[in-house]
């Protein structure tokens, strides 16, 4: 029993302690102004992204009356568990041409963060919910036109954190998980199918320790609460890069819903 339970500490160790990618490209490469961010999730966790405004510098000062009353709508994005902010990168350009502010996110344990144990999506959420307040508190968003886009256990993250906030506009999630079952095979538990025997034992770990329930990360258990929200679930298998079609896909479905080029141009 005793080596049966130190088996479950290390699986569920080594999968919520994923080596952290390193960043070696930013919205600059691509010629776009961003400000670096830092801000606090709820149980302290220190989180790192990057903010992409509209309208960069230049912008401002040439139509700064204009600018200082318009408010656009605006995306977080979402990464993957071990993956970084770099695998959204290619999702900032279309986003930010089309009109959206944009906030990529780096998630907790990885992706710049301070070390904390990944959840695959249940205490993540948390962090997309400071990233939307962040970008509440700017003069510059519409506050009622914020979505969230997550991409594999970002995705999981975007759904609970949008069926929490009644406020969150839209919600897409690229390759969620569906179920414990799959976050066991796939993320949690042993990979060789001889040790599957493990798996409860090595829940019941992972929930222990991160005081997490597993069957929170069921996309279906929170279609009520997003109500007549639009969502895109999209279960297209495991996402490796990111590509044009997805980022095609994501920016017709909050084009169409959030209306960039509608922003508010009211006076505050």
């Amino acid at each position: 029993p005793l080596l049966l339970a130190l088996s479950a500490c290390a699986l569920v160790w080594s999968a919520t302690h994923p080596p952290v990618p390193a960043i070696n490209t930013d919205p600059s490469s691509q010629q776009i102004y961003y400000d670096p961010v830092n801000l606090l999730s709820d149980d302290g966790t220190r989180l790192e992204g990057w903010l992409v405004p509209v309208f960069d510098a230049r912008q401002v000062l040439a139509q700064k009356e204009l600018l200082l009353r318009s408010r656009s709508p605006a995306v977080v994005l979402l990464h993957d568990q071990a993956r970084s902010l770099e695998q959204v990168l290619p999702l900032i350009r279309p986003l930010h041409d089309a009109g959206f502010v944009v906030l990529a996110l780096g998630l907790r344990g990885r992706g710049g963060t301070q070390p904390a144990g990944v959840t695959f999506g249940l205490r993540e959420a948390a962090d997309a919910r400071a990233a939307v307040e962040l970008l509440r508190r700017r003069p510059y968003v519409d506050g009622t036109k914020i979505a969230l886009v997550g991409i594999g256990t970002g995705g999981n993250a975007a759904v609970i954190a949008a069926a929490a906030d009644p406020m969150i506009a839209a919600v897409a999630a690229i390759n969620p998980l569906q179920s414990p079952r799959q976050a066991l095979r796939e993320r949690l538990g042993a990979k060789q199918a001889w040790l599957a025997f493990l798996d409860p034992l090595c829940k019941w770990t992972f929930e222990m320790a991160y005081q997490a329930d597993l069957n929170d990360l069921r996309p279906a258990k929170y279609e009520q609460a997003l109500g007549t929200r639009p969502a895109l679930i999209n279960n297209i298998g495991p996402v490796t890069e990111l590509g044009a079609r997805h980022a095609d896909e994501i920016l017709l479905f909050l084009d169409s819903r959030l209306s960039p080029k509608s922003a508010s141009a009211d006076a505050k």
